[in-house]
């Protein structure tokens, strides 16, 4: 187990640290089958990536009932006359290492997989990674501010969601949407490079106008909510153009009713018209 530290040993006649955390391990590789992916699909090189998440989610799970139990002042060293408490500091900065080596694993692994066909209809892919225009985990805490773990990363990925749905009908058209979220960011999508590259535009343009209205729903002076306001209707006016450009990768918005909107139908006073005037 290579993410184990090595000042955490078992003493003469203890039980081993790896046959302690044996459940969690367990119930760690569930968790990554669910969350990340199905182990089938990975390689070598991506299955040594997946057992350093595997043993990091262990770990972080385990740590507080291993050889140390809990202590108002943070954990502590069982099995001895009396207790030797560690600080609260480092019992959560002990876990945050755990948690930031899990973080970054699953960052690197992700870039090797979003390329992966397969891997794109499988539901971690589907239920998550590809669930936004954003698809890594530094991403999405770049645009939401929230402590760096898996719990407050999901619940950030939900709030990126719902605030690319708020615009979906009236902007971004929920069929050209989930044609920018399932597209990841592969380097080729598409046998035409230039239909790949304004993939690539729509979907920054997306990302910038959540990532101005994240902002704008938190700022407090309302001169900066409403510079972030400004600026992503900026970012969505130059979508609309694009799309409206003819471009073929841009079809699914030019067919929906999102491109209505902005191509409202002109009367004609013609006689068959209904209201027709002399």
């Amino acid at each position: 187990m290579n993410v184990i530290p090595n000042n955490i040993c078992e003493g003469l006649g203890e039980t081993s640290i790896e046959e302690r955390i044996g459940p969690w391990l367990q119930d760690a590789t569930l968790w990554f089958e669910a969350n990340i992916s199905p182990q089938s699909l990975l390689d070598k090189d991506m299955k040594s990536l997946a057992d350093t998440i595997i043993q990091c989610r262990a770990l972080w799970c385990a740590a507080p009932a291993l050889d140390v139990t809990m202590h108002p002042n943070g954990l502590a060293v069982v099995n001895t006359d009396s207790l030797a408490p560690a600080s609260a500091e480092r019992s959560r900065e002990f876990r945050k290492s755990i948690m930031n080596l899990m973080l970054s694993s699953i960052e690197n692994l992700l870039k090797m997989l979003l390329s992966f066909v397969e891997w794109r209809k499988s539901g971690p892919a589907k239920d998550l990674w590809l669930s936004t225009t954003f698809n890594l985990p530094d991403e999405v805490f770049d645009a939401v501010e929230c402590e760096r773990d898996w719990d407050s990363l999901v619940k950030a990925f939900r709030k990126i969601r719902d605030t690319e749905d708020a615009d979906a009908v009236t902007v971004w058209a929920p069929e050209m949407l989930e044609v920018l979220r399932s597209a990841g960011p592969a380097p080729r999508r598409t046998p035409n490079p230039l239909d790949a590259q304004a993939l690539e535009v729509l979907r920054r343009l997306v990302r910038s106008s959540v990532r101005f209205s994240l902002r704008a729903d938190e700022a407090q002076d309302r001169f900066f909510k409403a510079d972030c306001y400004y600026r992503k209707s900026e970012q969505q006016e130059y979508y609309v153009n694009l799309c409206k450009s003819g471009i073929d990768v841009c079809k699914p918005w030019a067919d929906s009713r999102t491109a209505l909107l902005y191509s409202p139908v002109v009367f004609r006073n013609e006689k068959g018209s209904s209201g027709y005037f002399f």
